[in-house]
């Protein structure tokens, strides 16, 4: 194998981890900000419950991961790809 093969395994593997930790912070993160924002809007607060959640935060953090992380690997695999073609 040669060192682009090797590039692109670990980058692929790299990818895939990091989608299943970002889903996994995302489910983590939104059950209680769920919560939190349903029994603030029981209250007559969902705004002030929803964007001054450290909860919420982190959920649209993890939420963005989830969407982003795997295109900029994917970005990554593709230079590696171009790399490996333009050397022959």
């Amino acid at each position: 194998m040669n060192a682009y093969a090797i590039t692109y395994d670990l980058l692929f593997r790299a990818r895939n981890v990091s989608r299943v930790v970002a889903k996994l912070f995302a489910w983590l993160t939104g059950i209680p900000a769920g919560i939190l924002a349903l029994w603030g809007s029981g209250l007559g607060k969902p705004l002030a419950v929803t964007f001054g959640n450290p909860f919420a935060i982190r959920f649209a953090v993890a939420l963005a991961a989830v969407y982003l992380l795997p295109r900029l690997f994917d970005a990554a695999l593709r230079r590696v790809v171009r790399a490996a073609a333009a050397q022959g």
